[in-house]
């Protein structure tokens, strides 16, 4: 065929025995390749707003947007090479959002806090560990956080002990945190908080 109707590989690609893929098939097929679904990632404790997680037409990262109200336009909150992981509102008023996201694909989640009005964003963990946010404390003020170490790799190549940090995280105080217990391996995570959060599950 013409060589306007196969589809190129990219100069990078070295392809053997690969047979000319059409353009025609590759067009066919484009409308099931691209997927820019949307993520219902958080409610806002007051109004009747959502935080949602999805990826923009041409982009290649999913990134943060609020809904203010059924049927109303999504506001885009980021705008980054780096895809969002999750986000919450601060669960008494709202006015601000903790969000998880990597650097340069790596899936080592930092929690930030980003004021909506500014769409500032204040690292808030270590970089030398992947966090998880597992839920906020009844009193709204503190989250519950789970750390581990991205260097699992002990001298001479043997796997290290790994220690999963169960801490208190006050996303106004940046840099500060309540060590609630280190426990050992990983997997573990908080799932429920007594009313009167002395406990956890």
């Amino acid at each position: 065929g013409d060589a306007q109707a196969l589809v190129s590989p990219p100069p990078a690609l070295q392809l053997t025995g690969v047979p000319p893929v059409p353009r025609s098939v590759a067009d066919a097929v484009a409308k099931y390749t691209e997927s820019a679904g949307h993520g219902l990632v958080g409610w806002h404790p007051q109004q009747r707003a959502l935080l949602i997680t999805h990826r923009p037409a041409g982009a290649n990262t999913n990134q943060l947007f609020a809904l203010q109200g059924p049927q109303g336009a999504m506001q885009a909150l980021t705008d980054s090479t780096e895809p969002i992981a999750n986000a919450w509102y601060e669960p008494r008023q709202g006015r601000s959002i903790v969000l998880a996201r990597g650097n340069g694909g790596d899936e080592a989640f930092q929690l930030y806090r980003m004021d909506p009005p500014s769409r500032q964003q204040t690292l808030l963990t270590s970089p030398d560990q992947r966090h998880h946010l597992n839920l906020w404390l009844r009193n709204g003020r503190q989250a519950v956080v789970t750390s581990l170490p991205l260097d699992r790799t002990a001298q001479g190549g043997k796997r290290s002990e790994i220690t999963t940090r169960l801490w208190l995280l006050d996303p106004t105080r940046p840099g500060e945190g309540r060590t609630l217990a280190d426990l050992p391996g990983g997997g573990w995570s908080a799932s429920a908080v007594a009313a009167n959060d002395s406990q956890l599950a």
